[in-house]
């Protein structure tokens, strides 16, 4: 078999793990083949052939791994959105929220935001932001989006739901909750608060 037929057979059973493999297979076979060695001293034949033999595999394995990297599942881009829909958990934690119980929605945060925010600061935020506004006077849909990115670049599942929001001391707000998948169930990641401002409000 020759080595374009090698390559193309793992290449085809294996992908990119198969074709680094291949390479890996054909450098080594060709060294052998050119009996270079009894040329060199024994020294020299030693060096040589650790050399390329460990540069060669380090290739090798690097595409191995990338092939089973790409195969593994759990990817952001394999992550599904639920099939329900996000609601449910939104109004919940918006609840939550205008109960001044920061504590219960911290708790009920997504792993990836629990990362980003400690509850300490979760808590400061929202009695700083949220608790001067007084009591919920109106909350109105505005829009909602799905997204595979966020503008951070982090990839997954997201789905980010806007209202416009009337308190009672603080006016008019655009409150914009983000919600991501994990273990195909929404969990909410971020909710942002804002004075609302044209074209959403005159």
């Amino acid at each position: 078999m020759g080595s374009n037929e090698v390559l193309q057979t793992v290449g085809q059973v294996a992908g990119i793990g198969g074709l680094a493999l291949g390479v890996f297979v054909l450098i080594f076979r060709d060294i052998v083949r050119r009996n270079i060695f009894p040329k060199l001293g024994p020294t020299h034949a030693y060096r040589v052939i650790t050399l390329i033999v460990s540069l060669t595999f380090l290739i090798s394995a690097t595409g191995i791994g990338a092939y089973v990297y790409l195969q593994s599942p759990g990817k952001p881009d394999d992550v599904q959105f639920p099939p329900q829909s996000p609601e449910p958990v939104i109004m919940a934690h918006l609840a939550l929220i205008d109960g001044h119980r920061y504590a219960e929605a911290y708790s009920a945060l997504s792993n990836d935001a629990k990362q980003r925010i400690s509850a300490d600061v979760f808590n400061k935020v929202f009695e700083a932001q949220r608790a001067p506004q007084g009591r919920l006077l109106k909350r109105v849909f505005y829009g909602t989006a799905a997204s595979r990115q966020l503008p951070d670049q982090t990839r997954g599942a997201f789905n980010t739901t806007t209202y416009l929001t009337d308190f009672e001391h603080g006016g008019r707000y655009v409150e914009a909750v983000t919600v991501r998948a994990e273990r195909n169930e929404w969990r909410v990641l971020f909710h942002n608060l804002m004075p609302c401002r044209p074209p959403a409000c005159s």
